[in-house]
């Protein structure tokens, strides 16, 4: 509603000054006020009573209208709702090399008891910040949390979880290819990895995982969404996140609760991924490369 009645006013504003402009001109150059009836009816009178009248001033008035549409053109022309993810296919790969460089440069420093290296998070894009899709109400079977253990191998504010089934993660892969979405090899955030990373149309993230709490499901949400906030403007990335076999005692009505595999497969087969064409599709392209250099950084937290 912002950017509509901003359009009006640019659209007046613009109208105001041709119309100025272009009484000025006539007035200046050929004492034709355009604002006067009597004028018009002089020039009439002139065009049928075959008196000559200046090819400029004829000129003229085509110009100055043709600027006057133009600009209106410009300025109310429809524009396609298209992300800027471009630099992205390009950073995947210099992210891969950084990477490699900041290992050996952390071996050395390690030799020679110097700092770590500091990570560089995704450049920044002007893209908005994701905010976390409305989801269907909590299912019970709720089971007792899962006892914290320490993760030795990087600090992390989620505590230890059951890691998912292989298989699990197999068939929730083909649930959402077979509906036509994009999946992606999950990678841990902050400890906890996710069974299931699935692309879709309209910049939708969907972010499955089995056995953990609600509250866990939101604190890695909120890790995303900092990252989003950092590199992405005037674009929202529409997250979906769902768990089968929650556990805790806090339902949330944004998270999607399934009691098992088969809830996942009703649910995705009666919503399936909008078939993607034209633009549309190199836009997912962008957004697709964009999520995995998000991912490679994120999983390095």
């Amino acid at each position: 509603k912002k950017n509509k009645f901003e359009n009006i006013l640019i659209i007046t504003l613009w109208m105001l000054i041709s119309i100025l402009c272009i009484c000025f001109w006539f007035n200046s150059q050929y004492g034709f006020n355009i604002f006067s009836g009597s004028h018009w009816q002089h020039l009439s009178y002139m065009q049928a009573s075959q008196t000559p009248v200046k090819p400029s001033f004829y000129i003229s008035l085509v110009i100055s209208v043709a600027i006057m549409l133009i600009g209106l053109f410009l300025i109310i022309r429809p524009r396609l709702r298209k992300i800027n993810f471009a630099a992205f296919k390009t950073h995947t790969t210099a992210t891969n090399t950084n990477s490699t460089q900041q290992t050996t440069a952390q071996n050395t420093s390690n030799q020679n008891h110097s700092n770590e290296p500091t990570l560089k998070r995704p450049p920044r894009l002007r893209v908005q910040q994701a905010t976390v899709a409305p989801a269907p109400t909590p299912v019970a079977n709720i089971t007792p949390t899962v006892t914290p253990e320490a993760t030795p191998a990087k600090t992390t504010m989620f505590p230890s979880v059951p890691e998912t089934a292989p298989e699990i993660t197999y068939e929730l892969q083909n649930i959402f290819e077979s509906a036509g979405y994009q999946t992606h090899t999950p990678t841990e955030i902050n400890g906890v990895k996710p069974a299931l990373l699935a692309l879709g149309a309209h910049e939708t993230l969907w972010i499955g995982a089995t056995q953990i709490s609600t509250d866990i499901m939101n604190a890695m949400i909120d890790v995303i969404k900092k990252v989003f906030s950092e590199t992405l403007d005037d674009i929202e990335i529409n997250i979906k996140p769902f768990i089968i076999n929650a556990t805790g005692t806090s339902p949330d009505t944004n998270i999607m609760i399934f009691t098992n595999v088969d809830d996942v497969r009703t649910y995705i087969s009666e919503h399936p991924n909008p078939e993607l064409t034209g633009e549309d599709k190199d836009t997912f392209d962008a957004f697709s490369s964009f999520i995995n250099t998000v991912m490679q950084y994120l999983g390095t937290l």
